[in-house]
C-alpha cells in the first residue's frame, strides 16, 4: 500500500495515491520484501516502469517515467518518506 509520495515524484506523476494498493512492478509482483518505499527513485533517469494497482477496488496500470532527482531534493534525500 502507498503510505507516502515524494513530491512531483515518479509515482505521484504517474497518478498514484496514498493508500492505492501495488500490485505489480515492472510485471513483477509487489511484496513487501522488494526493498524499501524509495526503490523507484534509485532506478536510472528516463526508465519508464509499468505499475499495476488498485484504488477503491478497481485495477489500474500506469507508467511511471522515472527522472533524476533536482539538486534541492537529491540534497534533502536521505533515505526516509517525504514530509
Amino acid at each position: 500500500m502507498v503510505r507516502a509520495l515524494w513530491p512531483g515524484g515518479a509515482a505521484e506523476r504517474a497518478g498514484r495515491a496514498v493508500r492505492d494498493r501495488i500490485l505489480e512492478v515492472d510485471g513483477k509482483p509487489a511484496t513487501l520484501d522488494v526493498g524499501p518505499p524509495w526503490t523507484l527513485e534509485q532506478q536510472l533517469a528516463d526508465t519508464k516502469l509499468p505499475i499495476v494497482s488498485t484504488r477503491a477496488g478497481k485495477r489500474q496500470r500506469v507508467v511511471a517515467e522515472l527522472r533524476s532527482l533536482s539538486p534541492q531534493s537529491a540534497d534533502r534525500f536521505d533515505g526516509s518518506s517525504p514530509a
